[in-house]
């Protein structure tokens, strides 16, 4: 009995892990530009998501960590293993894609009386080749910060 309830709380971790590791892939394909200032309550969605990407760029990862809503309660064991995880990502990104040369926020899509927003980036890369991902952000402690 013991064993089963391992084996489904290894999975449910498992599918959690890998949810994540997605969210991750598709933050990493927004890394490019130089961005020095810090996320505040002025800004907007797209400012919040050229921030939160610079900060992969800039190996800045305990700021990125930060940012995620998800790790507010996680224990620092937790927080380390997203950081290596993150790292990992960055390393597999810059080995499999061009050089970003360009990053631009198309729009943002703010819902629930501002609280959410889906913010759509396009990305063109020293081949010239363009790829549009969407980076999901929440409003909490009065800034945007990564859902």
């Amino acid at each position: 009995m013991g064993f089963q309830g391992n084996t489904h709380q290894n999975t449910y971790q498992s599918e959690i892990m890998k949810s994540i590791v997605g969210i991750i892939v598709v933050l990493l394909l927004l890394s490019c530009g130089k961005s020095n200032k810090a996320v505040s309550d002025r800004d907007k969605p797209e400012d919040a998501a050229v921030y939160y990407m610079q900060c992969i760029v800039d190996e800045n990862y305990d700021e990125y960590i930060n940012a995620m809503i998800s790790c507010d309660s996680a224990s620092a064991d937790y927080k380390d293993k997203m950081r290596i995880l993150v790292k990992q990502m960055v390393r597999t990104k810059k080995a499999e894609m061009d050089s970003c040369k360009k990053i631009e926020c198309l729009k943002a899509d703010v819902k629930y009386d501002g609280n959410y927003a889906n913010t759509f980036m396009r990305m063109t890369y020293a081949n010239d080749s363009t790829e549009i991902v969407i980076l999901p952000l929440v409003w909490n402690d009065d800034r945007w910060r990564l859902r």
